[in-house]
């Protein structure tokens, strides 16, 4: 037999005749006016085709549209390794641990089995690294932990794929735990994460500056909800019968956290080194000295007889619409003369207050909650420490 003859199925065309179409490797039908087969005959007819040389081997096979079927299909899943390179890459950075530090120290209190302990961090920190990839993609980061962010290694679509499948592997994590209310425990604090990050966005976009009320709801949401998350988890897998209440511990903490990232964001050298100088101007974010000064009465004129409330809000206009700078980034000059506004009206000095007055609040909430349980709690005690400016 000519090695060049191929068996295949025969079909019928829009105009009538029955065969002829291109295949792959250039093969094609042979054009006939033959019926296709019955379909109530179980011996599927074939038809010999031809190849058009190409300069490609092919080797004799059979092709049939029946090995195609589900018949003969056997589901086979992808590798990860693709996947999951963005979120490897991530995980490679340096970290602080704060939330397993967390966790250890709510178990204190709590007191859940090993293994519910590790899934729950487990679940946590898949979310945590699933967010930094999602906020560094909506940001527009450069920087992550001093390195080039993932979506600028990978690709914004692959990166956003990564993120995606971990958010999922970790509702599939927290099936593992033993109360079932575990999964609507994480898709509910997911959903306020998310509900969180939407103001910020929306905030920053239509470059509308929130009152304080606004920005600690979305504080509360947008990261408080992996600490309330972590807590709420804890406790359902607890079985001790009298359970504190944590959920003002866990509100202060996400708002200390985050206002402390506002802060060391316009002040820290280290911090510029792992994110970018003053990268939430270059973000266009209301922060929390930010929103001080905009909100600052009475207005106090600079040195040019501006009120410094005005210019940086014109600012801040300018920079949504590309004015300033290179595309939306604010010049370095620029950027001084905003933390120069800062000092003017306060804010930053204001801000160090706030922080301290939360740190104050942590340690009384601490303390209440050791009273309550009779289990002093020196890990706690020890990560508001680290968090100390």
């Amino acid at each position: 037999m000519d090695p060049h003859l191929h068996q295949c199925e025969n079909f019928r065309f829009d105009n009538g005749s029955y065969g002829a179409t291109p295949l792959a490797n250039g093969m094609i039908f042979e054009e006939s006016n033959t019926p296709p087969y019955d379909e109530h005959d179980i011996d599927y007819p074939r038809r010999k085709i031809e190849t058009i040389d190409i300069g490609v081997s092919v080797k004799p096979e059979i092709v049939s549209f029946r090995d195609l079927t589900c018949q003969r299909v056997e589901w086979k899943k992808p590798r990860d390794d693709i996947i999951l390179a963005p979120f490897k890459y991530i995980k490679s950075l340096p970290s602080k641990g704060v939330r397993d530090v967390l966790i250890d120290a709510l178990d204190v209190w709590l007191q859940i089995p090993e293994g519910s302990l590790n899934i729950i961090k487990k679940v946590v920190d898949l979310l945590h690294t699933s967010s930094l990839m999602f906020d560094d993609i909506e940001d527009n980061s450069a920087l992550r932990r001093g390195k080039p962010t993932a979506h600028t290694v990978f690709g914004v679509g692959q990166t956003i794929n990564s993120s995606t499948y971990i958010l999922i592997s970790s509702i599939a994590e927290a099936q593992k735990l033993a109360n079932k209310d575990c999964v609507s425990i994480v898709t509910e604090e997911v959903s306020n994460m998310l509900l969180g990050q939407s103001i910020d966005l929306h905030t920053t976009y239509v470059v509308a500056c929130p009152r304080e009320d606004e920005y600690l709801n979305m504080v509360d949401n947008k990261t408080g909800a992996l600490f309330r998350m972590a807590y709420k988890l804890i406790q359902a897998e607890s079985k001790v019968s009298s359970l504190p209440d944590l959920d003002p511990l866990m509100v202060l903490l996400g708002r200390y956290f985050q206002i402390r990232d506002d802060y060391v964001n316009l002040v820290s050298e280290e911090y510029a080194s792992q994110k970018g100088v003053y990268e939430d101007l270059d973000e266009g974010k209301f922060s929390f000295p930010l929103i001080h000064c905009l909100f600052s009465p009475p207005p106090i004129p600079s040195c040019s007889g501006v009120a410094p409330q005005l210019e940086l809000q014109n600012i801040f206009m300018s920079r949504s619409r590309g004015s300033e700078g290179h595309g939306h980034c604010l010049s370095r000059e620029m950027k001084l003369h905003i933390l120069e506004i800062l000092n003017s009206t306060g804010s930053l000095e204001f801000t160090k207050l706030a922080l301290e007055q939360l740190d104050r609040d942590l340690q009384s909430e601490l303390t209440r909650v050791e009273q309550m349980t009779g289990f002093e709690n020196p890990g706690f005690r020890l990560l508001v420490k680290k968090l100390k400016i």
